[in-house]
């Protein structure tokens, strides 16, 4: 079980992960005397080495190795990894050499296992029927049994190995974070560790009553998932929603959080390679290296920032432990001391009910962190168009018919007011985002006609608060 207190200095690590993706990423000082153990690149095996009757062609495989591996007389924990391609991308042997210089992990072997570039979806994904019109998948049945029933026999009898689970992973991100979370539920006597980062797991979660019976995690596994905020931005993946799915799944099936999950939504994360870099030191420590770790501090994230009535956001609890873990809390234990002004749920939803402020208090074991919320008057999506309308000729009054907001039909009105005799304005609020179509009728009951000689009438897209102007040719 993990350390959660709080110590007031916390120099001693966190320098590991300093920022998101790698920013201000600072070397660790390794223990006096040690110079790099790590080969400075992945051995290539032969494919002539490595024949497969799952995969045709096999696909080129990688291994990353300490220099005395031969003469040191230890065997190695193996962590196998997708995209074995990008190993230096993700910075693996530096991050390896900093860990262990520094006393945190033990000496391991990695094993890239190329993707095989246009079926590298195919090889990475299960058969998922509610996919079959959107990516290849139905190759990972073949691809583990290659990993299991051939790639790893050769790597364990050509090599110094620890061959049992606990000391065996299996990690990747993406489609490849897919096949690991895949691949460590239907060999759960292999696996001891799996890395699933970045993971499109909702398709486990759009096929779960195919996919989710045939998993069946050890008890005993250490399973690192993670995810960034900013991945979001592609709704067919929902990240973030998916990740958190899957974890209450994980749960129900008796995994538990540090024991079994470590869980972390990275407030800044994207996918790529130098997001996956930057957090693949916590997953490195989570199954190979000291693992149990004092409390450096926790931040929330408001996401987004601004509250108003009626407005909900969601808060990121990021626990940072002196080793340089990262960690969410999900579900979180959070509060609030004003709750008729701002309610918050164990999900991190908080939503806006009335102006005034509130502290928002998050509890992870004995230690806690709060943040004051001061929630606006008006929503942060309110918007406001100041419609200016010119007139050919004077009229005694002015009126806007809404023909529909957001294509449904509607019956509100627009109430103009005279600026000069041929000038008349007014100031609609909406939600940002929100669409509206109107006609405009004066005191007479004529309709305005546009100055292409059409019935005039005018679609707004509440953006930002903006003035439009309308010009009338005439009236009829």
């Amino acid at each position: 079980m993990r350390i959660i207190r709080m110590t007031g200095l916390f120099i001693v690590l966190s320098v590991l992960f300093l920022s998101s993706c790698g920013g201000g990423k600072a070397k660790i000082k390794p223990s006096e005397g040690y110079s790099g153990i790590y080969m400075n690149e992945p051995v290539k095996i032969s494919k002539s080495e490595i024949k497969s009757e799952y995969v045709t062609p096999a696909p080129q495989v990688v291994i990353c190795l300490p220099k005395n591996y031969e003469t040191s007389g230890k065997k190695y924990p193996v962590l196998y990894m997708h995209d074995g391609q990008n190993l230096d991308r993700w910075k693996v042997i530096e991050d390896i050499d900093e860990l262990v210089a520094a006393g945190l992990m033990q000496e391991i072997i990695v094993v890239g296992i190329y993707n095989r570039e246009n079926l590298r979806a195919y090889d990475y994904l299960p058969a998922a029927p509610a996919l079959e019109k959107i990516v290849p998948n139905g190759g990972l049945d073949e691809y583990g049994k290659f990993i299991v029933e051939e790639l790893k026999p050769y790597i364990d009898s050509h090599y110094p190995t620890l061959t049992d689970a606990p000391n065996t992973g299996i990690l990747g991100s993406s489609f490849g974070g897919v096949a690991s979370y895949n691949i460590a539920g239907w060999y759960p006597d292999v696996f001891g560790c799996a890395g699933v980062m970045s993971p499109i797991i909702r398709i486990n979660l759009d096929d779960a009553g195919t996919i989710n019976p045939t998993l069946h995690f050890s008890k005993n596994i250490k399973m690192y998932i993670d995810g960034g905020w900013m991945e979001n931005s592609n709704k067919w993946w929902k990240m973030i929603v998916s990740m958190r799915e899957a974890k209450l799944w994980l749960m129900k099936q008796g995994l538990a959080d540090g024991k079994n999950i470590l869980y972390f939504e990275d407030p800044n994360g994207s996918h790529n390679e130098s997001c996956w870099a930057y957090r693949l030191k916590s997953a490195l420590l989570y199954f190979f290296g000291k693992y149990d770790s004092p409390v450096a501090k926790i931040e929330m994230h408001i996401i987004p920032s601004k509250v108003g009535i009626g407005d909900e956001s969601t808060v990121l609890a990021e626990v940072i432990y002196q080793n340089g873990i990262h960690e969410t809390p999900y579900p979180m234990k959070i509060s609030s001391d004003n709750p008729s002004v701002l309610s918050a749920n164990d999900k991190g939803v908080i939503k806006g009910l009335k102006p005034g402020k509130a502290t928002l208090t998050v509890m992870f074991g004995s230690e806690k962190k709060s943040v004051v919320i001061d929630v606006m008057e008006k929503s942060r999506d309110d918007t406001t168009v100041k419609i200016i309308v010119k007139t050919p000729v004077e009229i005694k009054g002015l009126t806007g018919k809404i023909i529909t907001i957001n294509e449904v039909s509607a019956k509100e009105k627009i109430v103009f007011q005279q600026d000069t005799p041929t000038i008349w304005s007014a100031v609609v609020g909406k939600k940002k985002g929100d669409r509206m179509v109107f006609e405009l009728v004066n005191d007479s009951g004529k309709n305005a006609i546009s100055m292409k000689g059409e019935l005039l009438q005018k679609k707004i897209i509440f953006t930002a608060n903006i003035e439009s102007e309308i010009n009338v040719k005439e009236w009829k």
